[in-house]
């Protein structure tokens, strides 16, 4: 969640009082934080791709098979994911001067 913090005080105090400045900065500030978040939520595939080895040896011993690994692999990454984009975007859209 560190990371996400960090990226959302940096993009936050780049797009500081975007409210004031225009529509065209704004979009600017929607794209950034939309592009940022859904980069964030690739962070998940480099374990995936390490955890891959682990997991043709067991599912050739019979532990289980491929769609329960992955659903679960799938839903634990996006309960983090979604907890670390959802920091993210709060911390960055109020920074940015914008009120729900």
């Amino acid at each position: 969640y560190g990371n996400s913090v960090l990226m959302a005080c940096l993009l936050g105090c780049v797009f500081l009082g975007v409210v004031d400045r225009g529509v065209q900065f704004q979009l600017s500030f929607a794209f950034m934080t939309t592009i940022t978040a859904a980069m964030k939520a690739l962070d998940f595939v480099p374990s995936m791709v390490a955890d891959r080895a682990i997991f043709v040896n067991e599912r050739a011993d019979g532990l289980y098979a491929t769609l329960p690994y992955v659903v679960s692999k799938l839903a634990v990454s996006f309960v983090i994911t979604s907890t670390a984009n959802l920091a993210f975007v709060l911390i960055s859209f109020f920074m940015a001067g914008f009120s729900p």
